[in-house]
């Protein structure tokens, strides 16, 4: 059986796929950064843009986490 690259082409895929999963980053985002490792410098200024999105989301989900956890102390303040 010889290769021909593609399984690790195919394993680099998985990794990133399971990387940015890891993340929480949405399935079509994460479909569209795939689909932009093919376009260049192009493709891979808009993958940074979607690193960037998802830096983003992460920040609000942070900081209502710790909304919450503040709302949990001063509750237990009583």
């Amino acid at each position: 059986f010889a290769s021909d690259g593609s399984d690790n082409a195919d394993l680099e895929r998985l990794t990133t796929v399971s990387c940015l999963a890891a993340t929480g980053m949405p399935l079509e985002s994460m479909r569209t950064y795939l689909a932009n490792s093919q376009g260049g410098r192009e493709g891979a200024r808009r993958q940074m843009e979607l690193l960037d999105a998802q830096a983003l989301r992460l920040a609000a989900k942070a900081e209502s986490i710790r909304m919450q956890q503040a709302y949990v102390s001063f509750k237990t303040l009583y």
